[in-house]
Order: structure tokens, then C-alpha cells, then sequence
């Protein structure tokens, strides 16, 4: 058995971490918490009576809320470790032994903290025009870690540490891909104006010849069945999915082509022949809430029931539209209305790992300082992020690599976002088949 004693103050917070690093980092739970007078987290094999000490470095220091600019971390500091090297935002890099007492005073609970509850957001106000928090103004992005999935390099040391008192977590799990794809369009040439609004755009915008006989070619080959229209690619990519026996995860915006940013109505023909298409192949549906939808719990509501009548099965998952989220905010509508799995926390501008994580994991209500059965599947990969999307794709698959190699050194879960209306050049197509083809080398591996 592991007792681990903690400080009242900040309880709700330290629960919170130690629940989530230890059952579902490490599925570990034979242990239990208790509130003792010492500053610092105390782990006790009470078998053997090894224990570990680990330094409250951070919220030991504040008295009234740390919701505030000047408790974001600073410098990043570093420090080796049995030959890993170790990145963190909180603590000292230090790890000392005494007879039976490791100390560790690296922070590891405040720093996961921080990442996984993303507090930063909520204190950094600055927002982009959707808005968004900004992606440079994240202290991962800010000092070039976004690479790295921080939050399960601690979990895997605090493995380490705890083996060395005598308990063995089982660190179990198996690398997935989950690939999902925003529907946020359906078709491109349903409409004569949207055919005069592209050619208009092959000719002024994009001053384009070959754009514009290959919007006309495509239009005709439509219009005489010869062709699926250019966004509906849903076969072509169910097809790609189940070549590395992997199901995709369609999100659909359940709106009216009258209500904001809306392109399809979620009740027409065209709409519901999608879905039942997917669903008799057995993939998944989910939620794409609309644009406006991110600090509103009605419209999230009303937009689960819309669809759920529509596809005739529970809604349980899905990812805002834009990624547009306001934390806690849209994380406590999302669990009120029942939904149980986000997947809106990734980057706009570029890949990585928005949380320090590649696990799914419970979220927290930071203001109302609760757990919620929420889970966040962090968003890794977002087809359209990579500046290297239409002019290297080369480039782009070296950096899907990087994050990719990271997410198998801890079994994790490898979420990629790619809009089925991404498939405009032959080398969408070439890049995403690589994708496909380099998961499947990983996923059989």
C-alpha cells in the first residue's frame, strides 16, 4: 500500500494531479491520500516504510489564488537524471537519497498541474481574432518544448522513483492512432454560386488558367456522376482508415445553413446519406459544435440533440469548430451536457503537444475546483497548422515524425486532425497516403 500525505491547502488541486498521474498515467491504485500538517507530498510504501519526498515548490508559496500573471513559470529549468534529461517549470533540479528517503525537488505535481489544467490560458488574456489563446504565448511554445510530451516524460520518472521505494506501477498501454477528420464543409460545387465564387477565384485571386479548366472539368465530371464532388472524400478516407484496422472519427456541425459560419445543413438529403454511410461502415460520428457554440450551453445542447436525432445514436464526442475554447469554461459545458471526450485542445499554428501529453485524461473546473468525468483526447496534429502544408509537404511529414516517435516511446495516442475538405492538390492526397502508411509501419510495429 502507498499512503501519500499532502497539505490542506490546495487540496482539491493535489487530489486532482496524484489521482490523474498515478491511476491514469501509470494505472496505479493501490494507494491513498491523506492531509497532513507537512508543506510537501510524502509517499510512503507503508510495507517496507521507504518513502519519497517530493518539494511543494509551488503551492506551499501562495496564500489567496494562484489564477494570477506572476505564478506563471519562468525560465525553464533542467537536470539529468539516470541519463534522461528532464525539463520543468516548477522546483529545484535536484534528487537526493538519505536512508530510506529519496527527496525529489523538481515539482512534478505543480508542473503537470500546469500543463494538463492549462490555467495559463485562462490567465493570459490576449486572445487572436477567433478569440483563441495564442499559440506563442504558451510557455511550451515560448521555450521550444511544444515537441515534447513533458507531462508523461514526469510520469515516467515518477515511475522510476517510486520503484526505487518498492512500488511497481504497471506501465501498460498501446500505441493508437485516432484520426479525425472537422466536416465543416460537405460539398464544393453544390450551388451555381459556389461554381462562379471558384472560378471567380481561379481567375482573379489566384490569376490561374489551370485552376480554372480544372474547376470547370471537375464541375462537369459532377454534374454527369462521373466524380464524387471534391469534399466528399468520406469513402476515400474510411478506406485509408480501415487499411491500419483503425476506425476514423467524422465531427459534424449539426447547424442550418442560415445560422453563423454553417455551409450545410445538418438535416438535408446530401447530410444524412454521410452519416448513414458511416455508420453502416462502423466508423464514428461526433459533435462539431458551431462557432459560436464555445461559451454557450444551450446551442452545445441543442446541437448534440440535432444530430443525435439525425444519426440515431448517443453523441459522446467531439471537438469545437476553429478549436475555439475557453477554458474552463467550454470544458464544464461540454461534461454538462453530457458529452464525454474533447479533442479541441491542439495548436493553430503549428504541431505538439498543446498539454504536455499524449494520454487521454481527466479535465479540472479550475474556478470551481472539481474533476470532471470530461476527458481531453489532446489534438496533436492539425493538417492545416503545418506552414508546410501546401508548399512542403516533405517538411511537414518530418515534423509528424517527430511528434509521432515521441507518442510511441510512451504508447500514447497519436490524434490527428485532417478536414475531409483538404484534398485540393494531388499532394494532399500523396502526403496524406504517407501519413496513413507511416502509421500503419508504427501501429504493426
Amino acid at each position: 500500500m502507498l499512503k501519500i500525505s499532502v497539505n490542506k491547502n490546495f487540496f482539491l488541486e493535489k487530489k486532482y494531479i496524484l489521482e490523474v498521474l498515478l491511476e491514469e498515467f501509470l494505472c496505479f491504485y493501490d494507494y491513498e491520500i491523506e492531509v497532513s500538517k507537512d508543506n510537501d507530498y510524502v509517499f510512503l510504501n507503508t510495507q517496507n516504510n521507504k518513502k519519497i519526498t517530493f518539494i511543494d515548490s509551488f503551492f506551499t508559496n501562495i496564500k489567496d489564488d494562484y489564477l494570477k500573471l506572476k505564478y506563471l513559470p519562468k525560465e525553464p529549468m533542467f537536470f539529468t537524471y539516470l541519463s534522461k534529461e528532464y525539463t520543468f517549470p516548477y522546483g529545484e533540479p535536484k534528487i537526493t537519497l538519505e536512508t530510506n528517503n529519496l527527496k525529489c525537488y523538481f515539482d512534478i505535481f505543480a508542473s503537470s498541474y500546469f500543463f494538463l489544467s492549462r490555467w495559463e490560458e485562462y490567465v493570459i488574456k490576449e486572445k487572436d481574432h477567433h478569440q483563441r489563446f495564442i499559440d506563442d504565448n504558451s510557455w511550451i511554445v515560448q521555450n521550444n518544448l511544444h515537441y515534447r510530451p513533458l507531462v508523461n516524460e514526469y510520469a515516467s520518472l515518477l515511475c522510476v522513483l517510486l520503484n526505487k521505494i518498492g512500488i511497481s506501477p504497471k506501465q501498460i498501454g498501446e500505441f493508437t492512432p485516432i484520426i479525425t477528420h472537422d466536416v465543416d464543409l460537405i460539398a464544393r460545387y453544390d450551388s451555381l454560386k459556389k461554381v462562379i465564387k471558384a472560378i471567380v477565384g481561379d481567375l482573379i485571386l489566384r490569376k490561374s488558367i489551370k485552376s480554372f479548366f480544372k474547376t470547370v472539368k471537375d464541375v462537369i465530371y459532377i454534374l454527369a456522376n462521373k466524380m464524387n464532388d471534391n469534399y466528399d472524400t468520406f469513402d476515400y478516407l474510411m478506406d485509408l482508415s480501415e487499411s491500419i484496422d483503425v476506425k476514423s472519427h467524422f465531427y459534424f456541425i449539426p447547424g442550418k445553413k442560415n445560422e453563423y459560419d454553417v455551409r450545410y445543413s445538418y438535416n438535408e438529403k446530401k447530410a444524412i446519406e454521410i452519416y448513414e454511410k458511416i455508420r453502416k461502415r462502423g466508423h464514428i460520428i461526433g459533435l462539431h459544435p458551431s462557432y459560436n457554440s464555445f461559451l454557450d450551453r444551450e446551442q452545445v445542447l441543442k446541437e448534440k440533440k440535432r444530430l443525435e436525432s439525425k444519426v440515431a445514436t448517443k453523441i459522446v464526442e467531439g471537438r469545437q469548430h476553429y478549436l475555439r475554447i475557453n477554458l474552463p469554461n467550454s470544458w464544464q459545458i461540454w461534461d454538462d451536457v453530457g458529452l464525454k471526450e474533447d479533442s479541441s485542445i491542439g495548436f493553430n499554428k503549428c504541431f505538439g503537444f498543446r498539454t504536455g501529453s499524449c494520454y487521454k485524461y481527466s479535465v479540472f473546473d479550475f474556478i470551481n475546483r472539481e474533476k470532471l468525468e470530461l476527458k481531453e483526447n489532446p489534438l496533436l496534429a492539425m493538417e492545416v497548422a503545418s506552414e508546410h502544408f501546401n508548399k512542403r509537404p516533405i517538411k511537414m511529414l518530418e515534423d509528424l515524425k517527430i511528434i509521432l516517435n515521441e507518442v510511441k516511446k510512451y504508447n500514447g495516442n497519436f490524434t490527428l486532425l485532417w478536414h475531409n475538405s483538404s484534398f485540393m492538390k494531388r499532394e494532399h492526397n500523396e502526403t496524406y497516403e504517407k501519413i496513413i502508411e507511416l502509421l500503419k509501419y508504427q501501429y504493426t510495429k
